[in-house]
């Protein structure tokens, strides 16, 4: 008896050494995305990006802190330089042109040729006060937005000063302005939207208009992303927002001055996706939503990412 019990014990004794030495794998989520992440290791001019945009011919035009770099769409694994030397801010394209905001002044290819316009060889009858541009449209329009002196509007003839103007965006003839004091629409209706209407917080970083005319605003607080819908203004759980942008599907993708990137879909659902998810770096500089229904992120110190929605 005392044998069996021994061959019994002996039995479990195994058995559980066993199931010991089993690797339990965690459940794979399917639908996180697979980040595809480029940095100076590929080819690009700095680690540090500002702006990424596509051009009518596909290829991808990228803005960082020392230069240009492009992406062409035949060959999608290939970093070429463009140009190098400045820091790029803003990328604009249009089927007719592109328009580079840099720290030296304006890079601009219209009708085939490049040319480059500072202080003393100005684009149009626009006036630079100082040649470093931070924020352009991608509707042909040439505007100048500084930290310190103005803000130059040519084509409604509004010129003002705006001192600490984040940020222009313009939407179906409607102007806005990132400021310290709130989120500031000139035309039509002027009227500044702040921590009094219900904004997150008065200091703004970026707007974006969706094709349901919400109007998306990001500003500095935890929960630091705002919609505007039909004139409530109502607050998301998305903090630090400063660049925002739409897929072809609809989803919202904002992008975090410190976690990650949130991803907000019509039916309300917000995904935070950061390093661990597989970004570089959880600064987010700028989201692009591609022709094709890729997301590009530019982030401060990690390169660049992209995934296909």
């Amino acid at each position: 008896m005392r044998q069996k019990l021994l061959l019994f014990s002996s039995g479990l004794l195994m058995l559980f050494l066993q199931m010991a030495c089993v690797e339990f794998e965690e459940p794979v989520n399917n639908d996180k995305p697979k980040w595809e992440v480029y940095t100076t290791k590929d080819g690009l001019p700095s680690d540090t990006v500002w702006s990424i945009n596509q051009d009518i011919e596909k290829s991808i035009l990228i803005g960082t802190q020392n230069g240009v770099c492009y992406i062409e769409d035949s060959k999608p694994n290939t970093i070429k330089p463009f140009d190098t030397g400045f820091v790029v801010h803003t990328i604009a394209c249009t089927d007719e042109s592109i328009a580079i905001a840099t720290s030296l002044g304006l890079l601009a290819l219209m009708d085939g040729e490049w040319n480059f316009y500072a202080t003393k060889n100005h684009l149009i009858d626009v006036k630079f006060y100082n040649n470093e541009i931070f924020s352009l449209q991608e509707n042909g329009d040439v505007f100048k937005s500084i930290w310190n002196p103005s803000l130059n509007y040519h084509e409604h003839e509004y010129f003002g000063m705006y001192k600490f103007s984040n940020s222009i965006y313009v939407y179906d003839n409607s102007l806005w302005l990132c400021r310290l004091i709130g989120a500031h629409k000139i035309f039509p209706n002027e009227k500044l939207y702040s921590e009094i209407d219900g904004l997150a917080s008065n200091l703004c970083y970026a707007i974006y208009q969706d094709h349901n005319n919400i109007v998306w605003i990001g500003t500095s607080d935890e929960k630091g992303l705002s919609k505007i819908d039909r004139g409530k203004v109502i607050n998301l759980d998305c903090g630090y927002i400063r660049t925002i942008t739409e897929d072809i599907k609809g989803n919202i993708w904002a992008g975090s001055n410190f976690n990650g990137l949130y991803k907000i879909e019509s039916n309300g659902n917000i995904t935070n996706y950061t390093m661990l998810d597989g970004l570089p770096n959880n600064k987010i500089t700028n989201v692009f939503a591609a022709k094709d229904g890729t997301i590009w992120v530019a982030t401060e110190g990690g390169g660049i990412a992209k995934h296909t929605n």
